[in-house]
C-alpha cells in the first residue's frame, strides 16, 4: 500500500496541480481576457479621451486662431485708420497752405486789374459815412478790384483813411495805389 498510497498522493498532487494549473491558467486566461477586456475599454476610453482632448485642443487652437485673426484685423484696421487720418491731415495742410499763400499773394499783390499802359480812367463817388465794405463794393462794381474781402484786409494793412468824395482812378492801379488815391489830398502851403 505504500506504493499505491504514494501513487495516489502523486495523482492527487497532479490532480491538484492540474486543476490548479488549469484554474491558474484559466484565471490567467480569464485574467488576460479580463485585462484585455478591461484594457480594451480603457484603451477605447483613453483613445476616446485622447480624441476628445485632441478635439478640445483643436477647438482651443481654432479659438486662439480666430482671436489672433480678430486681434490682427483690429490692429490692422487701427493702423489703416491712423494712416488715413495722417494722409487726410497732410492733404488738408497742403490745401490750406496753398489757399493761404494764394490769398496772401492777392493781398500783397501790386498788380492792378488792367495791364500797365492799357488801363482806363474811372470816376467813382464815395458817399458820406461809407463803410470799408461799401467802398470795396463800389470799387468792385467799377472793375478796380478783384475781391472785396481782400480789399478790406488791405485797407487794414495799409491803414487806409478813405473819405467821401468823387475820385478818378485808373484800372491799372494796384490796391495800394487805389487806397492812396482815395485818401484826401493834403493841401500844400
Amino acid at each position: 500500500m505504500g506504493k499505491e498510497a504514494d501513487n495516489k498522493d502523486m495523482d492527487r498532487k497532479k490532480a491538484v496541480r492540474v486543476p490548479a494549473a488549469g484554474v491558474h491558467a484559466g484565471k490567467q486566461g480569464n485574467g488576460v481576457k479580463q485585462a484585455a477586456a478591461v484594457k480594451q475599454p480603457n484603451a477605447v476610453k483613453q483613445a476616446g479621451t485622447a480624441k476628445h482632448s485632441n478635439v478640445k485642443k483643436a477647438g482651443k487652437n481654432r479659438k486662439k486662431s480666430k482671436n489672433i485673426a480678430k486681434k490682427s484685423a483690429s490692429v490692422f484696421s487701427k493702423i489703416t485708420f491712423k494712416a488715413a487720418m495722417y494722409i487726410i491731415g497732410a492733404v488738408l495742410v497742403v490745401l490750406i497752405s496753398r489757399s493761404a499763400f494764394a490769398f496772401g499773394e492777392k493781398i500783397f499783390s501790386e498788380e492792378g486789374m488792367a495791364e500797365k499802359g492799357k488801363g482806363q480812367e474811372v470816376v467813382i463817388t464815395i458817399p458820406a459815412d461809407a463803410s470799408t465794405g461799401e467802398v470795396a463794393s463800389i470799387l468792385k462794381k467799377n472793375g478796380l478790384i478783384e475781391s472785396e474781402l481782400v480789399f478790406k484786409i488791405q485797407t487794414m494793412l495799409y491803414e487806409a483813411e478813405i473819405y467821401s468824395g468823387t475820385y478818378t482812378v485808373n484800372t491799372e492801379y494796384s490796391p495800394e495805389e487805389i487806397i492812396e488815391a482815395l485818401r484826401p489830398k493834403k493841401e500844400e502851403k
